[in-house]
Order: structure tokens, then C-alpha cells, then sequence
């Protein structure tokens, strides 16, 4: 137990740090996530035709390709 303290000796202070990061990025993705995903759907249902069809190619393209392809795509694009 004297790993997990806050004091020198301890990784406990280490590792509430990361948690708090952990939490800080989890709710920036969510709103973030949020926003683009309703100016998506706004774009969606309201946009010019160009803007529909952009959008509707975008979705299908999400929708097909597997989320593993997708993220080396992100990660190495």
C-alpha cells in the first residue's frame, strides 16, 4: 500500500495526475465529439444540396470502412 501514497516513497500523486488527464481529455473529446456531431447532422437536414452530399459520402465512408483502418489512416496521414 505504501506504493500508492501521495508521499515521495509513493507513485499515488503520479498516478492521480494521469487520472485527472485521463478525465480532461475524455470530456474535451466528448464535447468536441458533440459539436462536430451536431454541425453534422444540422448540415445534414438543413445544408444546401452540396453540403447533403458532402456529408452523405462522408458518413458512408465512415460507416464501411473499419474504425482500425480509420485510425492509422488519422495517425499516420
Amino acid at each position: 500500500m505504501e506504493l500508492l501514497s501521495p508521499t515521495p516513497p509513493g507513485w499515488g500523486g503520479t498516478l492521480l495526475v494521469g487520472l485527472l488527464h485521463s478525465i480532461e481529455i475524455a470530456l474535451g473529446a466528448t464535447c468536441l465529439g458533440l459539436l462536430i456531431g451536431t454541425g453534422g447532422a444540422y448540415g445534414k437536414l438543413y445544408g444546401g444540396p452540396v453540403v447533403r452530399d458532402l456529408l452523405a459520402v462522408y458518413t458512408t465512408v465512415v460507416r464501411a470502412v473499419p474504425e482500425l483502418v480509420l485510425i492509422l489512416l488519422l495517425y499516420y496521414a
